[in-house]
């Protein structure tokens, strides 16, 4: 009977891993259940998840799912952060929540093929958003466009201002 209880535990936490780009360990040691309960919200905003499972069945589930070299991590109060369509947003979730709460740490990572440790899942949350990134490219796209129209616009100018001075200098003539 437990094995059938265990089997029917990964195929959950299995399923809350579909569509993953990668997941972070978290060590929540010591860390009240409410405080558990504002973190799982908190990546719920994020458009991320959070849980917290049994460190052998989620050896299992990470082998399943294909996120290689965590198996040493998976001691202790072990949280799973689950990074999907925005890993840098979730990212600065995590480390929000390390800041703020001393008894959440980062463990390890892993996104896209890649182990990440600590350091590297601080590093992911300084990236800007998605958002950021898009419009920083259509200023650098739009800069040589704009610059070409202000140079178009001083040469009509300029012609235009050299068509005056003709005219006036015929009136002048014509006087």
């Amino acid at each position: 009977m437990p094995g059938f209880v265990n089997d029917e535990i990964v195929k959950v936490y299995q399923k809350k891993l579909e569509g993953a780009t990668g997941v972070v360990l978290t060590d929540l040691c010591g860390m009240p259940v409410a405080t558990s309960d504002e973190v799982r919200s908190g990546f719920f905003k994020a458009e991320g998840s959070f849980f917290v499972v049994k460190n052998r069945l989620l050896k299992i589930v990470l082998k399943n799912k294909g996120f290689e070299g965590l198996d040493d991590d998976c001691k202790g109060m072990t949280g799973v952060v689950v990074l999907k369509d925005e890993p840098v947003a979730v990212a600065k979730v995590v480390r929000d929540f390390e800041k703020n709460i001393e008894q959440f740490k980062i463990k390890k990572g892993y996104l896209d093929g890649s182990l990440l440790d600590a350091s590297d899942v601080r590093e992911l949350a300084k990236i800007p958003s998605r958002e950021v990134l898009l419009s920083r490219l259509l200023m650098c796209l739009n800069s040589p466009v704009s610059g070409f129209v202000t140079v178009l616009s001083g040469l009509l100018g300029k012609t235009v201002r050299v068509f005056d001075a003709i005219r006036e200098e015929k009136e002048k003539n014509a006087e």
